[in-house]
């Protein structure tokens, strides 16, 4: 199955991130969006139950680099991100406030708001399709299309 979805961590919060720390009606909002957007997906995952999560780029590249302290991340291709320590994680973003976030290493000053978003959009997904492996690919949905073209 190949679809991109209008789920966008920046459409997210300018649609529904209205409160500091974010509040449970907001989270809702977002919840509510993403279970109207997500439903052939979430059929997906029924039929073939994936198993890994692989995320590419921003947040997971965030999720990694606040997790894991011994890499870096400009010099890898892939890193596994514990499950349990995920978890903690995300709890910790989704129910701090935007200074308090400002003020967590290795949280760059862009993600501080929108890894918010992005922790409830991965939980989320996590959830309805009882994946409990997440990783880190440092390439990207351009990088697969390049590489298509090489051949």
């Amino acid at each position: 199955m190949e679809k991109s979805y209008n789920i966008g961590a920046a459409r997210l919060m300018q649609a529904y991130f209205h409160s500091d720390p974010i509040s449970e009606q907001d989270k809702s909002a977002i919840i509510n969006h993403l279970n109207n957007e997500l439903t052939d997906l979430k059929e997906a995952c029924i039929l073939f139950e994936p198993n890994h999560l692989i995320g590419s780029a921003g947040a997971f590249e965030t999720f990694a680099g606040m997790l894991l302290k011994d890499i870096e991340i400009k010099n890898i291709k892939s890193a596994s991100i514990a499950f349990t320590a995920y978890n903690s994680l995300s709890e910790k973003l989704i129910a701090s406030t935007h200074a308090e976030r400002e003020n967590m290493p290795d949280l760059i000053e862009l993600r501080v708001d929108m890894i918010v978003i992005a922790a409830i959009l991965t939980n989320h997904i996590l959830s309805m399709s009882e994946i409990k492996e997440i990783s880190l690919s440092t390439y990207d949905l351009k990088m697969g299309v390049l590489y298509s073209f090489a051949d």
